[in-house]
């Protein structure tokens, strides 16, 4: 599952992954995105990992072709997820191979995160859109 919810009033894109992830999960989530790149150029992302079960081929296909198009799209990304050092590893590793500013946060966080992403002035949209959900 790769779920987004836009905040259409904000530059904030958030993203839930977890369970089993597939292409249609890409097909639900990319449009949202593309349309937030198009308005922001740069788009600040909360990440949530939720554990991720399977991946397909045609999943990591996606993953990869999206990587490579929004390379310089991400101004701010916050990473969520448990004490797994795999995805604390990643998010370590994105802030230093990509021009985003990328953090990573535990669950209990997840407010922190949050205004982290938005920037240090930022009040929260009371709107979000539930895009996709698999």
């Amino acid at each position: 599952m790769f779920r987004a919810v836009d905040y259409p009033d904000e530059n904030l894109l958030a993203l839930y992954i977890g369970g089993m992830l597939t292409k249609a999960d890409y097909q639900g989530v990319v449009p949202t995105l593309e349309k937030k790149v198009q308005q922001y150029g740069k788009v600040n992302a909360y990440l949530e990992y939720q554990g991720i079960e399977d991946v397909t081929l045609k999943a990591l296909w996606e993953e990869l072709k999206e990587d490579v198009k929004h390379f310089t799209s991400f101004n701010r990304v916050a990473v969520v997820s448990n004490d797994n050092t795999l995805v604390k590893a990643g998010a370590a590793l994105s802030s230093v191979i990509t021009p985003s500013d990328v953090k990573h946060f535990n669950p209990d966080e997840k407010t922190v995160a949050l205004q982290w992403v938005r920037g240090e002035n930022a009040v929260a949209s009371p709107r979000t859109v539930d895009v996709y959900s698999s």
